[in-house]
């Protein structure tokens, strides 16, 4: 028997393939056809309209008993996607077509549609953590929501924050936003209790990884395993401006962590305070109360991998 297959593609994803897709109704699905095992699968693709829609198809697509659901976007469309199937017996495949895909990079998930879906073809189901993040306002109010590459606080929201409403994105984009932030963007004092332990950090970021890079091959936390029940924690602290150009070429060389104004600890849950307001998930900015709770989902998500 053949297995049922969901696409679900954000057609405002960064790269080409997203927009080539935005109007199914105009091209034919020869695209599709010609690499995926059609003797495997019957499919459909369905395409995002607004935001959170991808959460609600994911949830339309495991009410209609999928054997897959795969996302078709950057690592946004993929946490709003995997948000529904965390805990459930139902993979997740992934096409990468985003601006940074850093998910799809951490996995090796060929960036062309050849090689990823020739993934989707050989069916090999790998379970991976998660994470989950609380946050907390000054009401006591809690927000919850996941992530699966990384989350921060600080400079790395805030960068979230502006690259969400760049014209032009990408990785030279990614840079050129960093110096013109950086020169103005003031480190904040926050209290962290790491592992049950207090400690006050004052930090131009802090990062907690579950996979190595934010995208584009920009390598935050070298060490990370994203099944190894454990975040890969990393504190960032000011830097001369004078340094900046060497900690960009760290971060795209896998050695920032071997920088001295970086510490990097290994931690199952972390709970910051004094936030700034924003956090990112998986390169997207949300607003935040003052206490941020964070921890790992172990072998919580099914994904199809290499």
């Amino acid at each position: 028997m053949k297995k049922k297959l969901y696409f679900i593609t954000n057609p405002i994803s960064g790269s080409s393939f997203a927009r080539y897709l935005r109007n199914l109704d105009k091209i034919d699905q020869k695209m599709m056809d010609k690499y995926l095992d059609l003797s495997k699968f019957d499919y459909e693709i369905w395409i995002t309209e607004y935001e959170g829609h991808a959460s609600e198809l994911a949830m339309k697509g495991l009410n209609s008993n999928a054997d897959l659901i795969v996302a078709i976007g950057g690592d946004g469309t993929i946490r709003e996607i995997a948000s529904v199937l965390i805990g459930t017996n139902t993979p997740l495949g992934i096409i990468p077509a985003g601006s940074g895909n850093g998910l799809a990079l951490h996995l090796a998930i060929p960036l062309n549609l050849k090689g990823a879906i020739e993934i989707i073809n050989r069916f090999n189901v790998s379970e991976i953590d998660t994470g989950s993040i609380c946050l907390v306002n000054e009401k006591e109010e809690t927000k919850k929501d996941v992530f699966l590459s990384s989350s921060g606080v600080g400079f790395d929201a805030l960068m979230a924050h502006r690259f969400k409403h760049l014209i032009k994105r990408g990785l030279w984009g990614y840079i050129k936003a960093i110096y013109k932030e950086y020169f103005s963007y003031l480190p904040n004092s926050y209290e962290l209790e790491i592992n049950g332990v207090m400690q006050v950090e004052k930090a131009l970021l802090i990062n907690i990884a579950n996979s190595s890079q934010f995208g584009n091959n920009a390598i935050i936390a070298p060490s990370a395993k994203i099944d190894d029940g454990k975040f890969e924690l990393s504190i960032v602290r000011q830097f001369p401006i004078y340094a900046l150009p060497e900690m960009i070429f760290r971060l795209f060389s896998r050695s920032i962590d071997k920088s001295k104004y970086v510490t990097t600890l290994q931690v199952e849950e972390i709970v910051i305070k004094n936030g700034p307001g924003l956090v990112q998930l998986d390169g997207d900015s949300k607003e935040s109360g003052s206490v941020v709770k964070i921890e790992v989902n172990r072998s919580s998500l099914c994904v199809l991998t290499p």
